[in-house]
């Protein structure tokens, strides 16, 4: 039993004793691999994942104008309005516009417009005005100072009026001029128009119709802009050999503000001063949306 106990007793001391060196009889030097520290292994990372697809772009588009014009400020009637040449009031309406298009590129877009008002008079109904099918061409010109986008309507004598006129139809060629310009916050543009009109019977009636509608605006807030707007025109009929600068339908520049209540709805309400009278300004608004 002694003999085991001293074989054992031999064996952990041979077990835990240090190496020795056979020559020298010196222990040899160890390394104690439990305390060495590794630096940490970098991971790769992990792969960004890839956003997704865009949409591709809603190739209908959608949108809707409607007009008020107003009273005059010294004669409040919300039904009413009277121009600087009218001696009396008379019922006013809303003007709709709606237009449904598509985009067979990203700039060339085909549709047709509907319009029509709905007049304050009680006794009158709702009035259709003609139907028109329309061409639109984004970015026709584009320099570095101007871009241009051009619009052809074509107008069908769809309405009573019109039908009774003799109107065979009528192109409406319009260009939105917009200047490129670095002032801080402003914007300029300029709607052109020149309109040929043909008639069954063109003695005493319009052949022609030319306009300018510039539009000036200032970026107040992030929703809010000062917007200025003018309307000048001119007429000739088949009988004459000038243009009339037409006192009918007087000239007139609207002094407001434009809202944006989300991207896809605006609305506009001004003031509208007559270059007949500026003493005699009426109530406007305009309401724009699309889709």
């Amino acid at each position: 039993m002694k003999i085991i106990t001293l074989l054992l007793l031999i064996s952990a001391t041979t077990a835990i004793a240090a190496p020795q060196n056979t020559k020298t009889g010196k222990p040899v030097p160890t390394v104690n691999f439990s305390k060495i520290t590794l630096p940490p292994v970098a991971s790769s990372p992990s792969p960004t994942p890839a956003p997704p697809p865009a949409a591709p772009p809603q190739p209908w588009k959608l949108s809707y104008f409607g007009e008020y014009i107003g009273p005059r400020l010294s004669n409040i009637s919300f039904s009413k309005t009277q121009g600087p040449l009218d001696p009396l009031p008379s019922y006013g309406n809303w003007g709709h516009g709606a237009k449904i298009g598509y985009a067979i590129t990203p700039e060339v877009v085909l549709g047709t417009q509907v319009r029509g008002k709905s007049q304050f008079d009680p006794a009158l109904p709702f009035a259709w005005k003609n139907l028109r099918f329309y061409f639109s061409w984004k970015h026709m010109i584009d320099t570095s100072d101007v871009d241009m986008q051009g619009v052809v309507d074509w107008e069908l004598p769809t309405s009573t009026g019109a039908k009774n006129s003799g109107l065979v139809s009528a192109i409406n060629i319009k260009n939105n001029w917009t200047i490129k310009t670095s002032l801080r916050n402003w914007s300029f543009s300029a709607l052109t128009l020149i309109r040929p009109m043909f008639y069954n019977v063109p003695t005493g009636k319009g052949d022609i119709y030319l306009g300018i509608f510039p539009s000036a605006q200032l970026d107040l807030a992030a929703d809010w802009s000062l917007l200025l707007e003018g309307s000048f025109d001119a007429s000739h009929s088949y009988n004459d050999t000038f243009f009339d600068f037409g006192q009918d339908d007087p000239d007139n520049i609207n002094v407001g503000v434009q809202y944006s209540i989300n991207p896809h709805l605006q609305i506009n309400p001004a003031l509208k001063f007559f270059t007949a009278d500026f003493s005699v300004p009426i109530l406007y608004f305009a309401l724009s949306a699309s889709l």
